[in-house]
């Protein structure tokens, strides 16, 4: 049985053919742009074309809000991006990511190569970059030491701070050599250790002048700096390979100048709202501990008084326990000590084996004298006393 297709189906089938082939999903070429136009949208369509054919473009806002130039028609160029069909009307066409003049198109093409090589490392992540020290007391500069970016550099850091230092590592920043040159610059004041803060760059040119700034050495330099780079080349237009490595991009190496020096004024009033915090943390603290400390003491005192309570309550205990059994408050109670021969006597036996005469009995008020003629022993004890005497004969 014979299959019959919808139109849609066709075109779909056509477009995830070429959305699979790895030679259409990217590639760049090379052609003459024609019948450009920039939508109200953002979106720029056109044509490109050279002596033999021509295809459709599109380049979405998202893409064209990065374009560093304005294509016209007639402009030679080179561009980047993929081919797909468009499953309503069944057309293919280029959609372009990145188009650059073919003037520069070879230098293009290696800003792109190494830009994506380094990208995929990881070199631009923002998890790398460093954060750029407030109040340095160093500058390390990386430029030419005899440039117009030097001058400006060193006239706008007078102007805001003339007691923060600069330290200068000449490099060559254009021609055969120059990248590596930075490079080692930029190594050297990483040895070196006195600076908070690196500023690179140079003043404005050509795509050309400034490529030393998009080479790979440069590059791999400014991530492995331990101290913070700041990226200041060219114009505020220029992008280059350092400025995505860099900690920060500068527009113009003057603006870098502004970005690491901070005025004399704004690093005193700094100071002074470092010092107030410090003193109001400090107040806060010795608050804190003094009543901690005051507190304790409050704590202590409660404890101490409970046990002088304590101590007092058992004192007072002890002592009626020891009043109760005081000779003298016994004899408050209407007892008597009898004393015969100055010696207490305890008993009537005691008395009975004492000779006959003078006694005394202390009472609590006084003492009663008298003599003893005899004593009188309970029958109980008086018939122990026989059978103890009976025993004793």
């Amino acid at each position: 049985m014979t299959t019959v297709y919808s139109v849609y189906q066709i075109n779909n089938y056509v477009k995830r053919m070429m959305d699979e082939d790895v030679f259409l999903a990217g590639f760049f070429v090379e052609a003459e742009i024609s019948n450009f136009k920039e939508h109200s949208s953002g979106h720029l369509y056109f044509t490109l074309k050279d002596e033999r054919a021509a295809i459709n473009g599109v380049m979405f806002r998202s893409h064209a809000q990065g374009l560093e130039f304005k294509p016209e028609n007639g402009v030679k160029v080179i561009a980047y991006g993929r081919v797909s069909a468009y499953e309503k009307t069944g057309a293919y066409q280029f959609y372009a990511e990145l188009i650059q003049p073919l003037g520069l198109g070879g230098l293009f093409l290696a800003f792109s190569k190494l830009k994506a090589k380094l990208e995929q490392e990881g070199l631009f992540d923002v998890t790398r970059k460093k954060p750029i020290p407030r109040y340095p007391n160093c500058v390390g500069i990386v430029t030419s030491g005899n440039g117009a970016a030097l001058r400006d550099i060193i006239t706008v850091a007078g102007r805001r701070n003339p007691r923060v230092k600069l330290l200068i590592a000449p490099a060559a920043v254009q021609g055969a050599g120059a990248s590596e040159e930075i490079a080692a610059a930029i190594r050297l004041l990483n040895t070196y250790g006195a600076a908070d803060v690196i500023i690179v760059g140079r003043g404005g040119g050509s795509t050309e002048d400034l490529w030393a700034f998009n080479e790979e050495p440069v590059a791999r330099a400014v991530a492995a700096s331990r101290i913070p780079v700041v990226s200041a080349v060219g114009h505020e237009t220029d992008y280059t390979i350092c400025d995505f490595a860099a900690d920060l991009r500068a527009p113009t190496p003057s603006a870098a100048a502004e970005l690491c020096v901070p005025e004399a004024a704004e690093t005193v009033e700094g100071v002074k709202w470092l010092v107030s915090r410090l003193n109001g943390a400090m107040e806060i603290y010795t608050d804190t501990r003094a009543e901690c400390i005051l507190a304790l003491i409050r704590r202590m005192g409660r404890e101490t008084g409970h046990r002088l309570s304590a101590a007092e309550t058992r004192a007072r205990a002890a002592i009626q326990a020891l009043d109760a059994v005081a000779p003298l408050n016994v004899l408050k109670r209407g007892y008597a000590l009898l004393y015969i021969d100055g010696s207490v006597v305890r008993t009537a036996a005691e008395a009975a084996g004492k000779p006959i005469g003078e006694m005394s009995v202390k009472l609590t008020d006084g003492t009663v004298c008298g003599e003893m003629t005899h004593v009188e022993l309970n029958k109980t004890e008086a018939r122990d006393a026989g059978k103890k005497e009976e025993t004793d004969a």
